[in-house]
């Protein structure tokens, strides 16, 4: 009789009791659907870079672009850039995209594979905005893998993270994060022992191609607040619309069992939080941090509800149940209904072929975000600008700066066309984009090539 009544409430509750190995199915397909169907900005110059790592070696000077061809670049995933080519020479796009997807699942499965399966959902979902074949990948699989080591009963695993440093150094500048996750530990527990492995990762993240200049550039990179501003995914204070229902659960979990000591909770997942706030590309972060804790806090709340309901209550308790898995489910439709199945359709394909076959007479000015996939599909072009840039600078001015000076200053672009004999512009087919067009077309450019959002220029 007990095993059948035990039965009959498991069927009943099938919606929160599926198997972890459906859970982090369901994950792994999330991962791979957004990577198969968006193909990052960026993914263009790591690809090239990592062909040119093996092929010739690490450059002084950046190789891309004619308008910072002197630039002292320090590519701090150099090592990614390398693993990246080799894969795609092995199996291409998909190929990618599959490994790729098995880490961020399985950088998932490392820290919540104690967590409740709905809250596992909406985790995930919140992560989809940076997820991909990107760098930020190994930012998110080092932090799993440092929360792990660091939470691990067996205190003998530390000495791995050492070797998790060297590694993480080499394939993403977010090494540092890991620097600061050990000393708040070092301060929570008044531990020197975690001010002993950052010294020793800080160390062992010089051996690298560039040195210290890794530091510099990762320091350069975090100080400068004009991106936060240039850059959509630097931007604060703002919280993309499928990260929100995982904000909003923490937030929950964080008031019901905070109000009484409120100090207790002010730890890594606020101070990751924050750090999202400051820029949205930390909000991945956060997720791993506090998604633990979130679970804890759910069960500490769960279990202050008493046993003994009436009918009335259970029925109320289990439509909330009802009516969260719904709306998961209803976010994870939208969101692939609204994935292109095309994942160059917002790429400049058209003006690529055009150039192909009529190459530019002179330089080719370019959109910011087009940089990338021009030097993936059009290496014959050196391009104006790219994804490594926003933070560069020559004599005290910021690449960026003068991109945009360029795009909205007609003096300005006169005397950069001048400069650097720029005879094509590839640039956006919107009206943010309307008066550059119309400049050029009263000064008899013609359009050569359109896209869905591009138009490519000619000089006459």
């Amino acid at each position: 009789m007990v095993r059948k009544k035990m039965t009959k409430n498991k069927s009943k509750w099938w919606w929160l009791t599926w198997p972890p190995v459906v859970t982090f199915g369901i994950v792994f397909n999330i991962f791979f659907l957004i990577a198969l169907f968006r193909l990052d900005p960026d993914f263009g110059w790591h690809l090239k870079s990592g062909e040119y790592f093996l092929q010739h070696g690490i450059p002084a000077t950046d190789i891309f672009t004619y308008t910072a061809s002197s630039f002292p670049w320090v590519d701090h995933e150099w090592l990614s850039d390398i693993f990246t080519y080799v894969l795609y020479s092995i199996g291409g796009y998909n190929l990618l995209c599959l490994l790729s997807s098995a880490v961020w699942t399985f950088a998932m499965w490392l820290v919540a594979r104690k967590v409740h399966n709905l809250t596992i959902i909406l985790a995930t979902l919140a992560m989809t905005p940076f997820s991909g074949v990107r760098a930020i990948t190994w930012s998110v699989l080092g932090l799993a893998l440092l929360t792990v080591i660091v939470k691990a009963k067996n205190h003998r695993y530390r000495w791995f993270i050492p070797l998790l440093f060297l590694v993480w150094a080499n394939v993403h500048g977010s090494f540092v994060i890991g620097f600061v996750y050990l000393l708040y530990l070092a301060v929570k527990e008044r531990s020197l022992e975690y001010v002993a492995w950052t010294a020793v990762g800080a160390v062992l993240a010089l051996i690298n191609p560039y040195g210290l200049s890794i530091y510099i550039e990762v320091f350069r990179t975090i100080t400068d607040t004009a991106i936060h501003t240039q850059i959509s995914e630097w931007r604060s204070f703002w919280i993309p619309w499928i990260v929100t229902p995982y904000v909003l659960l923490w937030a929950c979990a964080f008031a019901l069992t905070g109000y009484k000591d409120w100090r207790k909770y002010l730890g890594l997942d606020v101070i990751f939080f924050l750090a999202g706030m400051s820029s949205v590309r930390n909000l991945v972060l956060f997720v791993i941090i506090s998604i633990q804790v979130t679970d804890e806090r759910l069960r500490q709340t769960a279990a202050l509800i008493p046993k003994d309901l009436d009918k009335p209550r259970r029925l109320f308790i289990a439509s909330v149940g009802v009516i969260i898995t719904i709306s998961v489910l209803t976010i994870v439709v939208y969101m692939y209904k609204n994935i292109s199945l095309d994942r160059e359709y917002v790429y400049p394909r058209n003006a690529v072929a055009y150039l192909q076959k009529n190459p530019c007479k002179g330089a080719l000015f370019n959109h910011y975000d087009f940089g990338g996939y021009l030097i993936w599909k059009l290496p014959s072009h050196k391009v104006y600008i790219d994804g490594r840039m926003p933070s560069w600078a020559v004599n005290g001015q910021k690449y960026m700066d003068i991109y945009q000076d360029v795009l909205e200053d007609k003096n300005i672009r006169a005397k950069e066309f001048k400069k650097y004999d720029i005879q094509c512009v590839l640039t956006l087919n919107s009206d943010d984009r309307k008066e550059l067009v119309d400049d050029l077309k009263n000064q008899h450019w013609t359009v050569a090539a359109e896209d869905p959002r591009s138009l490519l220029l000619i000089h006459p």
